[in-house]
């Protein structure tokens, strides 16, 4: 079984724009936070609003586009779009509360465990799936590890901003965090 998870996270989006920031290529740079989701190339962070216009809607209990987000916080939950679902940070980086529709997305999870996941991956083409050496190799060593329960959590990039790749040892495949 294929138990592996996605994510690229921008703790830098206090400083995000509201505009739509879709990318015209994937980089392959990690600390560039490109993405490719269904095809569309994505950097973090961008406007919720981006993701709305291409179909996905909240599938979380509890949220709505009118949900209110406080002030310079974050909030977890799922997007759904032709059954697919994926697991996105929304940011609101301003002071003051916002509606959940004029905040950010500043991180998202894709888990490949997930029969319902979507097409995705980071750079130089690393996808959901992907073996721990061809992450190594593409990245090389990381700035930590951990283990935990037979997962393997290879750390990139600097403390406020960075990329977590989690590999399943006993499948030997991989996610992205």
């Amino acid at each position: 079984a294929d138990t592996s998870k996605a994510q690229t996270d921008s703790s830098e989006a206090a400083e995000a724009t509201t505009e739509a920031a879709t990318a015209t290529q994937l980089s392959d740079k990690l600390e560039d936070y490109t993405f490719m989701l269904e095809g569309d190339v994505y950097q973090l962070p961008f406007a919720y609003s981006v993701l709305a216009d291409k179909g996905w809607r909240i599938y979380s209990s509890g949220y709505y586009e009118d949900t209110k987000i406080s002030g310079s916080s974050y909030e977890r939950l799922t997007l759904q779009k032709d059954k697919k679902t994926i697991e996105v940070s929304i940011i609101n980086a301003s002071g003051n509360a916002k509606e959940l529709k004029d905040c950010n997305i500043g991180g998202i999870e894709v888990y490949a465990s997930n029969k319902n996941a979507p097409e995705f991956s980071i750079a130089k083409g690393i996808k959901v799936g992907d073996k721990e050496d061809k992450i190594r190799e593409a990245f090389g060593s990381p700035k930590d590890t951990s283990n935990n329960d037979g997962y393997n959590t290879l750390y990139y990039g600097e403390d406020n901003s960075t990329t977590t790749i989690t590999c399943d040892n006993k499948e030997d495949d991989y996610s992205y965090d």
